[in-house]
């Protein structure tokens, strides 16, 4: 199901900025008649959160910033015994202080007759009086004037009369509130108008307790449910503490901020409120716990591929009962599931329905639930809605826009108890869980108004059955990011930093284990149990030496560095300061080259044993090889020294003579200048350095090259991509079908043959594609009815929703892949992506912010630091007018970026072995090894941080034909392999950029492919 992402909550409360601009407004609201104050009137722009009420002089001031209202946007005056009044927004201007007067017109009231008679009443207590000691409703803001806490109280007679409203008071630190008692009707699901015609205040001075508000005196009489707030509208005092009991039991509460602000409502938590009433003890008063009967009902069957495993025959037999108990009525039948959508009707006399059920019955169930559609139309004007769902989906959650009756149902043991429930009470209906309870049980609730007293909320999930333990090593040491899976399911999880792992699996079935470094192994689950599992390392890799054991901190020292997230080192921050340095930048007090290069975006330098001389390196690269050094070539003049070779020193050079300093860390620098600049490259032109092109031919002749030797590309046979493709058996088999209906009964059949594996459902909705791009979307969706928190599975998923440019469900997918995994650094930087993509700018730039300063808990984004450079920029250079550039790098207020090619690779694990090769027009190479043999640190490094991406620029120097390779060199998975998704731009960050995505099967080339090819 798709939960609020609540990383959202976190990541956007830093990067809230202060206002360039403030608009206030001031005046006094007066009686147009007799022109005396009008006090405690609700001022405000509707549902905008900008509010307040005035005080008892009649005096409000009230400011806001001009972007948050519009030219369309009016601010309302209301009172009680006043007609509303609404101001446009280019008429404000004027309210300029108190002495400004705004006139309110009263309007005519009869006040309510008290009714003296010697009827008896039978006394009643409403709402809860039973009071929780969690999640208390609050007010804490002085300037929330307006803000009402608010509770649906259900009236069950007629001509019920309010006597008290109780409610206790937790906390009340400062001096006295004066609070207005509001009763509204209930109006489709939220509080409507008001049913009392005079204003209620009360003034609080209890510091803690129960408080009693009497409300005889006010004759309020009602008949239908209400809701009953507190609305705050004086504070007398400095500051407000003010905190009220909710009750432990489920129950309708509501809250807004400030006058005239939208509604929020809370269906799982109730606001303490009880009233004391009475209601007339008469046969003529009827208690009104029976249901209304429809004439027209909406059933909504639910067709995703996981309700296959639905109880059939006790939902039909609930069908049955039911619509012999209504006997006649006209049903609209929708059957749904992502990308499926299919009406029909059912005129259902003296209970027969017989033809609907059997219709039900022979559902085809296919895809992943989706909701979007579901409860938001009401063509036949129905008087209820049964929803047959387990509420699960990935997609848009089941809600409701509908004032009727929904009643969910349910017949599977794991579904979304809490939110059928919630839902199902919050419209007047009722969760029928046919997994707990008897069908003439939930008959009943579908004839009488019964309270629903199952709590789901602190049900959670049984773990009492799971596997679970730890992956170790032959020494006992634990592994961390281990894939441990259920053979022949998509059930499968990965191991903590503690190697700790817990599966839900049975005896008998075989557990498939995976490890960065180790052999894999296979082992079968003997009982339900702690269940250890070693593994063998990998010999193969043991010849590999760490070289490099000094932290950042311990080579350029813990120096703090001010950030708008507050004090913090410079090891700490995960951005660069500058990507090119000149010599503008250079200040009359640098004196050594370390102190410029100490400049540089991602650079760090190593102090060597003889003082006074420095190696250089970028900071990605720090632990890229057990085995090689991983120093950045200096170029000074286009003379190339390689630091990574012994007794090669970088000679001194006089900062003030430095025209320029370009930091390359991307694989130009390696084709331009060979291996030694495997590891990026820093090159640095003096001020007396000669351009080639103004140098003779003689002197360009003596200059030695810089240019790499000894990485020629003479290939001549590697494949295309496109010549490559071999299609599996399954699709060869789809495309003897000649109709689309003969396609989809092969499909059925496959399904159960290969509906196992990953590639079964991308490939085969590739092909359905042609026929009906719906039930392609319905097919491709399976993967996440079958592997909702398989992160491999859904990552494959989402690459090829960016393929078909279905970037809203990329989103949803790679969000939910974060809250899966919220410890991965990846899934941040793809929700930062797409939500750029998808116009979010401001969670873009939210989430952006925090990578770049490296602070979101337990992540660590510091393998991503030139993406998350790339992707910054480009927002800003996109949505410059959305951007606070106030806290922000000195290289972000640049204009003009743009880089000619950027290449981004995004893999589905960390620990995926394959290499890349670029050749570029003058078939010179460069290699990009991902892989355990020669880059062994880096997949570590990507494994702990949850890094599966790798981003290239080429630049424009050396124009021409391009190719890419890659070859693959771990082992084959069938059922979910590897995917790799290849993303080129054009001209990013520019206004002519275009974007091209593709995403293969890594597992299938083994040998070297051309995955791409593409001119300069």
């Amino acid at each position: 199901m798709k939960k609020l992402c609540t990383y959202f909550l976190l990541l956007l409360s830093p990067v809230v900025v202060e206002a360039q601009e403030i608009m206030t407004i001031a005046a006094t609201i007066i009686d147009a008649e007799t022109k005396q104050p009008v006090e405690f009137v609700n001022i405000g722009f509707l549902e905008k959160g900008i509010g307040t009420v005035s005080n008892a002089d009649g005096n409000f001031s009230l400011s806001w910033e001009p972007k948050e209202i519009r030219g369309a946007d009016f601010l309302q005056l209301s009172s009680l015994g006043y007609e509303t009044k609404q101001l446009a927004v280019e008429g404000l201007g004027s309210l300029t202080s108190y002495a400004v007067l705004i006139e309110l017109t009263p309007t005519a009231y009869d006040l309510e007759t008290v009714l003296l008679t010697a009827e008896k009443r039978s006394f009643e207590k409403l709402g809860s009086s039973v009071y929780g000691k969690d999640r208390p409703a609050y007010w804490y803001n002085k300037k929330g004037l307006g803000g009402e806490i608010a509770a649906k109280i259900d009236i069950d007679h007629p001509q019920t009369l309010l006597h008290d409203l109780k409610f206790h008071i937790r906390e009340n630190v400062g001096d006295s509130l004066l609070v207005r008692v509001n009763i509204y009707d209930y109006h489709r699901g939220k509080p409507g108008k008001k049913v009392v015609n005079r204003n209620i205040f009360h003034v609080i001075k209890r510091k803690g307790g129960e408080e009693t508000i009497p409300l005889k005196q006010y004759n309020i009489r009602v008949d239908e449910d209400v809701v009953i707030s507190l609305e705050l509208v004086e504070v007398y005092g400095d500051a407000i503490h003010f905190e009220i009991s909710t009750s432990p039991y489920k129950g309708i509460s509501f809250t807004r901020e400030v006058s005239q602000d939208q509604w929020r409502e809370y269906g799982s938590t109730a606001v303490a409120f009880h009233l004391l009433s009475s209601y007339p003890v008469n046969p003529k008063h009827m208690s009104r716990s029976e249901r209304r009967r429809p004439k027209k009902l909406d059933i909504y069957w639910d067709a995703s591929l996981p309700m296959a495993k639905r109880n059939i025959s006790e939902e039909l037999k609930l069908l049955g009962k039911y619509f012999n108990y209504l006997d006649d009525v006209l049903v609209r039948t929708v059957i749904f599931s992502k990308g499926r959508w299919v009406e029909a009707q059912f005129d259902v006399k003296n209970g027969r329905s017989k033809d609907l059920e059997d219709y039900l019955e022979n559902t085809f169930y296919n895809g992943a639930s989706d909701f979007s559609e579901v409860l938001q139309k009401n063509p036949i004007n129905a008087n209820a809605a049964l929803v047959f769902s387990s509420g699960e989906t990935m997609f848009t959650q089941l809600q409701t826009a509908l004032n009727i009756p929904i009643f969910c149902v349910n017949s599977q043991a794991e579904a979304q108890h809490e939110w059928l429930q919630e839902l199902s009470y919050i419209s007047g209906g009722h969760y029928l869980n046919l997994a707990e309870m008897n069908v003439n049980d939930a008959l009943e609730f579908l004839q009488i108004e019964k309270d629903d007293t199952r709590n789901y909320a602190t049900a959670g999930i049984d773990k009492s059955g799971y596997v679970y333990g730890v992956v170790h090593n032959e020494n006992g040491t634990p592994l961390q990011g281990a894939l441990v899976r259920i053979k022949n399911t998509f059930t499968e999880v990965e191991t903590g930093p503690n190697g700790s792992y817990a599966i839900d699996a049975a005896p008998g079935d075989e557990l498939s284990v995976m490890a960065f470094g180790m052999y894999r192994k296979d082992t079968t689950v003997r009982a339900l149990k702690k269940l250890h599992i070693p593994l063998k390392t990998n010999r193969e890799l043991l010849n590999e030496v760490y070289l490099e054991t000094k932290t950042v901190g311990e080579i350029i020292g813990d120096s703090v560095v001010e950030t708008p997230f507050g004090k913090t080192t410079k090891a700490a921050v995960g951005f660069s300061l500058f990507q090119t340095i000149t010599s503008d930048q250079i200040t009359a007090n640098v004196s050594e080259l370390s102190q410029l290069v100490n400049m540089g975006r991602g650079v760090e330098v190593v102090p060597q044993e003889i003082i006074g001389t420095f190696k250089y390196r970028f900071r990605k690269f720090k632990r890229a090889s057990f085995q090689l050094e991983t120093y950045a070539a200096v170029v000074i003049d286009d003379i190339v020294y390689d630091q990574n070779q012994p007794k090669v020193t970088v000679p001194l050079i006089d900062p003030q003579q430095i025209e320029r300093i370009t930091l390359l860390n991307t694989a130009s620098s390696a084709i331009r200048y060979g291996s030694a600049a495997a590891f990026g490259a820093i090159v640095i032109e003096t001020k007396n350095y000669k351009k080639g092109k103004e140098l003779t031919k003689n002197e360009a002749k003596e200059r030695p090259s810089a240019l790499a030797v000894g990485n020629e590309y003479t290939e001549t046979t590697v494949a295309l991509l496109e010549n490559a493709e071999v299609p599996p058996e399954y699709v060869t088999a789809l495309r003897q079908a000649t109709t689309f209906e003969e396609a989809k009964n092969n499909y059925e059949g496959l399904r159960r043959k290969y509906g196992d594996r990953v590639p079964f459902y991308l490939e085969t909705a590739r092909y359905f594609e042609k026929w009906d791009t719906a039930f392609a979307e319905g097919v491709r969706s399976n993967i996440i009815a079958l592997a909702p928190t398989n992160i491999r599975a859904l990552r494959a998923l989402a690459f090829e929703y960016e393929v078909i440019q279905n970037l809203e469900d990329a989103l949803q997918l790679y969000e939910h892949i974060l809250n899966v995994k919220p410890t991965e650094a990846q899934s941040y930087l793809d929700v930062a992506r797409l939500s750029a993509e998808t116009g979010a700018v401001e969670t873009s730039e939210a989430l952006y912010t925090q990578l770049l300063y490296n602070v979101i808990p337990n992540v660590d984004a510091a393998e991503l630091q030139p993406q998350v450079f790339s992707g910054f920029k480009h927002l800003i250079a996109n949505h410059k007018s959305k951007i606070n550039f106030e806290e922000l790098p000195e290289q972000f207020l640049k204009v003009g970026y743009h880089e000619n090619i950027r290449i981004v690779f995004d893999w589905t694990h960390s620990g995926t072995d394959f290499e890349l090769q670029f050749v570029n027009p003058q078939n010179k190479f460069f290699t990009f090894s991902h892989t355990a043999f020669h880059n062994a640190a880096l997949l570590k490094q990507e494994i702990a941080q949850g890094v599966s991406s790798k981003e290239f620029i080429i630049d424009e120097s050396i124009p021409g034909r391009w190719l890419i390779n890659v070859k693959h060199f771990g082992t084959t998975e069938i059922d979910n392999p590897t995917y790799l998704k290849y993303t080129i731009y054009r001209n990013y960050g520019l206004p002519s950029e275009t974007k091209e995505v593709k995403v293969i099967d890594l597992s299938k080339y083994t040998q070297k492919i051309t995955l791409d090819t593409f001119m300069l």
